[in-house]
């Protein structure tokens, strides 16, 4: 509910306005009391009441009872983005191995947050990272770097039926998981503590790094099962051979071009802000359906767990051109925002 206030002059230069009386006493603003003031989007204006709390530690306890170790460890990653950086776990009994191995996995499974503190019933975890010095911008160029290479080497195992390859690829999947966690920990610390936000970037501009990070997972996603595809069904023991069949491998080579292709055209687009090769982008959608159409036809269907695999890879490779398009029309549309 808005509330409308009047600005009036004091001492010949100075503007003031009242502050809301029930908001006020809600966040315990006092006489005397310090504000942060934020310059927002369009010319807004946001209040903080919280002036000394940007580099206090966000802590968060939690009391383990009777949870399942592999649930626990979801629970850990979900305040881990929500931006806790203090983790204080306690349990009424002395913790099983299989908790403290999950408790252990979450330190390996994130950025920052390492073990400060054990006991056989307490474990304290402090996020060491300091993320003014890693903002959002740089992990979604990272997760592009490692993205890109996931899916081209995902190819290239399927081109030479090299399992070796296709396990760097499935290994390196974690990596982009590790900082699509870090990118959301620092968009939602964004949006509570807006003195977080680092002035080369908007809000709209830093939730727009969050989506374009989201769909790069997805297309990391792909290219691990693109490979998890072809380790079902190649000979470990036979290496430079495709398990795709001639006419299909020339579909799959095609479209995996297109596809990779319209990744690198997408993200180009979305650094520069290049309207026109967005749109070329997008444009490739059609010939990579067509490229898909067309491989998925060649599949013989003789071999069943062969032929699951081959169309579960076609799949992959058009989706992750799809998902490559939707970063284009980000491009597209904070362009428009922009003009």
């Amino acid at each position: 509910m808005s509330d409308l206030r009047k600005v009036q002059k004091t001492g010949g230069s100075t503007y003031i306005i009242s502050l809301p009386k029930k908001w006020a006493n809600a966040n315990g603003v006092k006489v005397g009391d310090i504000l942060t003031m934020v310059p927002g989007e369009r010319g807004t204006l946001i209040i903080d009441p919280n002036y000394d709390d940007v580099d206090e530690p966000r802590k968060k306890r939690i009391v383990i009872r009777n949870e399942v170790p592999e649930h626990f460890l979801r629970r850990l990653i979900s305040v881990y983005i929500n931006g806790y950086n203090v983790i204080e776990i306690e349990a009424r009994s002395a913790m099983s191995s299989e908790m403290k191995e999950a408790i252990r996995r979450f330190t390996r499974m994130v950025i920052g947050p390492e073990i400060t503190e054990e006991s056989i019933n307490n474990v304290h975890i402090k996020d060491l990272l300091d993320t003014h010095g890693f903002g959002i911008q740089h992990a979604v160029k990272r997760i592009y770097r490692i993205t890109y290479s996931m899916l081209s080497d995902s190819f290239e195992a399927v081109n030479k039926g090299e399992s070796d390859i296709a396990k760097d690829v499935v290994s390196r999947d974690e990596d982009v998981d590790r900082l699509f966690w870090l990118i959301s920990k620092q968009f939602n610390l964004m949006l509570k503590r807006p003195r977080c936000l680092q002035k080369e970037i908007s809000v709209e501009e830093s939730l727009n790094y969050y989506l374009v990070g989201r769909i790069l997972e997805r297309i990391a996603d792909h290219a691990r099962n693109i490979s998890k595809h072809l380790l079902a069904v190649t000979d470990k023991n036979v290496t430079g051979k495709t398990p795709l069949s001639k006419q299909t491998h020339k579909y799959f080579r095609m479209a995996g071009k297109t596809s990779l292709g319209m990744l690198e055209g997408s993200f180009d687009s979305f650094i520069k802000g290049d309207c026109d090769l967005a749109n070329k982008t997008i444009d490739r959608t059609w010939e990579l359906k067509e490229l898909y159409t067309s491989g998925i036809s060649t599949i013989d269907g003789k071999n069943p767990k062969l032929s699951v695999a081959i169309a579960g890879i076609m799949e992959s490779v058009k989706r992750a051109g799809m998902y490559a398009s939707d970063i284009a029309e980000i491009a597209i549309n904070m362009m428009e925002n922009h003009n």
